[in-house]
């Protein structure tokens, strides 16, 4: 609530004696008075007593810029008070002078109001009092909104309810702690007290709540007072029809009031639906309007017929709804086609059915569409009729069978849209009656007696469609040419001509079988003969033959020999030999040949092998036999074949077909050539002859002197086959390279060069050529071990290279290294210098061989140098540090070394045991520094 005056009706006069300093030249007289009146003034609105506040503290302060605080007073006053008399003693540095004075009104520990002014100090007396403008500062001085909750809120006659602020700042960051004022609208029909508590009066009442804070920030929420609510009552929107899954089109709506009538606000009204199959309601939980009224928007379900919703609220007897679902518009998804059977006779008729429905599978009882009944698939066939429709969603169309086949898929379209409920229902087209009977093949022809033909016979009804499972009497006009079993199956008896006949159900069918024997083949007897002698007779006869090998009368033969010049034939079949050999005799009857075998021949007495003797002079050399066989006259029977053979085994090898001789050893065989049991023989000597001598090894190497070489020499004859049993000489040239033992062949290397070998047996020589080439076998390095006690030494190593006995090998050049450059260094010529300390293995190398020797660099302390050498210290108990290194006898520093520490003169200066010495009396001392028995000095003098 806002106050008139936007100030606090609080005085304060503040009266300063005003000195200035006393050395300040220009300032007033000391002990000369001030006084000056101030009066703080509020700059916003704030009623302190709404928030339970009161400003009964003031302070005071008085500064100097820009920081020199002269007086601070706080003062007690009570807060009735219009003015306040306060006394402060300041000190003036002139007549008129600027100070800054700080004021803060604070109540309840806290700074509620501040403000801050510079202001002219004059001495002598005040004028009228000067304004402070404060402003607010306390707790809750940054909130700029506040929120209440919760918001419109309903309270029913005497109810007590709390409501909750919050606060925040301009940054919307929330604020605490902060004072809040509390308000209605109506404070007769609604208080709320200072904590946010609120009693509900017992009237009907429609207020507002109000918080605010000392910023002046404030929020609001309406109130609404109702009595108790007594009725739940329907208003609008029962007994609706609508299409299933479909909201209503008017909402459901119910009216809460209470027993004066009037509608009750802030009710939370609960809308169900009571019909499961998908009902429902778009807001479950309405709350009631200021009229007491709350409504709903309903979706009928899938299934049609009544359906029923439920409106409730807490306490009161629930009310109900009844709505009328109805079928929706029909779907191509959920109507059902159906035949009046699975099956129809070719020519009968069958109903198909479309029962329509709408998306939810409810029966549309309504007509007007266009429907078309289909089929697909199948081989079956039929006609559909014109489509009838009966107005209350059925729809008929009549189907006559055809074509028997196997079963159509019957389909439907609504409006040319397929229809897709699955399973579509199937239709077959059965046969009908027998009408007439196919036999097949209608005609066939057998050419041999005892041949077979089966035939088969189908019954068709008037449209052509097979009738399957029909059995058939089979008969045969004339049984001297064919007789026919109950299956059909018809042998032929005798050349000529039948008709088959089968009938089914007194209906027939035909066909004509016609038996005419052809001649397959011909048999001569004998199948074969065979004559002794030439100009004997052989008598042969001969049978023609159908297919299925049964007699063929009345033919005629023609004869034939396959070589009229070893036997003939006449026309009877009587054969004659005439020469040795073998013949076909063939007889021929309707372009039909059979053959037979006729054999002349001669016999065997003797055979003769040519050559009668011969004689091979290496192994592996060929010599060809020949032979023909005789009869008794000594005539040459042509065109035989020989077996060949050799005997003793070991000395020959004879091809057994082409009589072709192979030395294997020396000796004598005899040769066979065996033909129709009669054998003929020759004789085959084998006797090898030295043409060649082979050394072996070709060629050798001997890399050192005294090695030796095993040679060996084999005999060969002209094939290069080896001939056992010789002797051989040895020989090598030039002589002085290697001496060889002129019996056992074996060669010993006595000087560098190249020596031909020579092996001699029969007159006839081989050789071999026999290298000596002395290689390294081992370097040998001189000295083995050394050791070098000082960096910087050197050491010469000399190498020496040897053959694999011991033998020095002359005018090799030597590769030097050191495995552990960073302990010593090789130079070419073997000359070793000491880097460091440690071990290095020195090696050198000649054709790729190595010798190795040790050297050990292990430096010897030699000198101790300790530094500084002189020193002074000017006064007693000064120090002074001394180090120490120790070298090898090149000066060079000897690493890891401990030092002994000692004063010859301990009495004018000790040292420590680093080296550390400090003064104790006036003189020299010597300071030693000592390691591996060497020491070193220096002198320290005190002053």
């Amino acid at each position: 609530m806002r106050r008139s005056p936007p100030r606090l009706a609080l005085g304060a006069a503040l009266p300063l004696l005003l000195a200035t300093c006393r050395d300040d030249p220009v300032g007033p007289a000391r002990g000369g008075a001030a006084y000056l009146a101030v009066q703080p003034v509020v700059t916003s609105t704030v009623d302190l007593a709404a928030f339970g506040l009161t400003a009964d503290t003031i302070r005071l302060v008085v500064i100097r810029r820009p920081a020199d605080t002269l007086r601070a007073l706080t003062v007690f006053f009570d807060p009735d008070s219009s003015q306040i008399r306060l006394a402060a003693d300041v000190v003036l540095r002139a007549t008129v002078e600027t100070l800054t004075v700080h004021l803060e009104l604070r109540g309840g520990g806290f700074a509620l109001f501040s403000g801050t002014r510079a202001l002219e100090v004059r001495a002598g007396r005040p004028g009228a009092p000067q304004q402070i403008p404060v402003t607010y500062t306390g707790p809750g001085s940054t909130v700029t909104a506040l929120t209440l909750t919760p918001r419109d809120t309903v309270l029913t006659f005497g109810d007590a309810f709390r409501f909750r602020v919050s606060a925040r700042d301009a940054s919307g960051a929330p604020v605490t702690p902060f004072y809040v004022a509390w308000s209605s609208s109506d404070t007769t029909g609604l208080r709320v007290n200072a904590t946010g508590l609120a009693r509900a009066p017992s009237a009907r009442a429609a207020l507002t709540v109000r918080a605010r804070a000392p910023s002046g920030a404030a929020d609001s929420t309406p109130v609404t007072v109702i009595p108790v609510p007594t009725v739940l009552s329907v208003v609008s929107g029962a007994g609706q029809s609508g299409v299933v899954g479909i909201a209503l089109p008017q909402p459901f709506r119910v009216r809460v009031t209470a027993g004066d009538g009037l509608g009750v606000k802030g009710i939370p009204v609960r809308f169900r639906a009571l019909t499961s199959g998908g009902a429902a309601v778009a807001d479950s939980v309405v709350v009631s309007d200021t009229g007491g009224n709350a409504q709903t928007v309903a979706t009928l379900g899938s299934v049609a017929g009544s359906q029923g919703f439920e409106a409730s609220a807490l306490g009161l007897p629930a009310t109900s709804f009844s709505a009328t679902a109805l079928a929706g518009a029909v779907s191509t998804v959920t109507s059902i086609v159906t035949a009046s059977a699975a099956s129809v006779l070719s020519g009968a008729i069958a109903t198909l059915t479309l029962r329509a429905k709408d998306a939810f599978g409810n029966s549309v009882t309504t007509g007007g569409r266009a429907v078309v009944f289909t089929t697909t698939g199948g081989t079956s066939t039929g006609v559909i009729g014109p489509t009838t429709d009966h107005g209350d969603g059925t729809y008929t169309a009549p189907f006559a069978g055809m074509l028997a086949g196997t079963a159509l898929t019957i389909g439907a379209t609504i409006d040319g849209n397929p229809v897709t409920t699955s399973p579509l229902p199937t239709l077959a087209v059965l046969a009908g009656a027998v009408a007439q009977v196919v036999v097949t093949p209608a005609s066939a022809a057998l050419d041999a007696l005892g041949l077979t033909q089966r035939f088969s016979a189908t019954a068709r009804d008037a449209n052509g469609n097979v009738i399957s499972g029909q059995p058939f009497a089979w008969t045969s006009d004339n049984t001297l040419v064919a007789l026919v079993d109950p299956s059909g199956v018809v042998t032929a008896i005798g050349n000529g001509t039948a008709t088959i006949t089968a009938a089914a159900s007194g209906v027939s069918g035909t066909a004509t079988l016609a038996v005419a024997q052809i001649v397959r083949s011909v048999v001569v007897s004998p199948a074969s003969a065979a004559l002794a002698s030439v100009n004997l007779p052989q008598q042969y006869g001969a049978v023609a033959l159908d297919g299925n090998g049964r007699p063929v009368a009345g033919q005629t033969f023609t004869w034939s020999s396959s070589d009229p010049a070893i036997a003939t034939v006449d026309a009877t079949g009587l054969a004659t030999g005439l020469a040795p050999g073998s013949v076909t005799i063939t007889a021929t009857a309707a372009g039909v040949v059979g053959t037979a075998t006729l054999s002349v021949a001669q016999v065997i007495t003797s055979v003769v092998v040519t050559p009668a003797s011969a004689t091979l002079d290496a192994l592996g050399l060929a010599q060809p036999f020949t032979a023909i066989a005789q009869d008794a006259n000594g005539n040459v029977i042509l065109g035989r074949s020989f077996t060949w053979s050799a005997a003793p085994a070991g000395v020959a090898t004879i091809d057994p077909v082409t009589g072709i001789a192979t030395a294997l050893a020396n000796g004598i065989t005899t040769i066979t050539a065996t033909t129709g049991g009669v054998s003929g023989t020759a004789t085959l000597s084998v006797a090898q002859i030295v043409k060649s001598v082979v050394v072996s090894p070709a060629s050798a190497t001997l890399d050192a002197f005294g090695l030796t070489q095993q040679f060996s020499a084999v005999a060969q004859d002209a094939n290069g086959n080896v001939v056992p049993g010789q002797t051989f000489a040895w020989s090598a040239s030039p002589a002085g390279v290697v001496a060889i033992d002129p019996v056992t062949g074996l060669a010993t290397a006595v000087a560098n060069g190249v020596a031909t070998i020579s092996a001699t047996t029969a007159g006839v020589s081989g050789t071999a050529v026999l290298s000596v080439a002395q290689a390294v076998g081992s370097v040998v390095v001189s000295p083995a071990t050394a050791t070098l006690d000082a960096l910087g030494l050197t050491q010469q190593f000399t190498a020496v290279a040897k053959d694999a006995n011991g033998n020095v090998v002359p005018g090799q050049a030597f590769t030097w290294t050191a495995d552990n450059p960073l302990v010593a260094r090789v130079d070419a010529g073997g000359l070793v210098t000491a880097v460091a300390n440690g071990s290095a293995t020195i090696t050198a190398t000649a054709a790729g061989v190595a010798g190795r020797a040790a050297l050990t660099v292990a430096q010897v302390v030699k000198f101790v140098v300790v530094s500084p050498p002189t020193a002074t210290l000017a006064g007693l108990g000064l120090t002074q540090q001394f180090t120490a290194v120790a070298q090898d006898a090149n000066g060079n520093p000897v690493p890891g070394q401990a030092f002994t520490w000692a004063s010859a003169q301990p009495l004018i200066a000790s040292v420590d045991p680093n080296g550390l010495a400090r003064a104790l009396a006036v003189g020299t001392a010597v300071i030693t520094a000592t390691t591996g028995g060497v020491s070193g000095t220096a002198t320290l003098s005190i002053l």
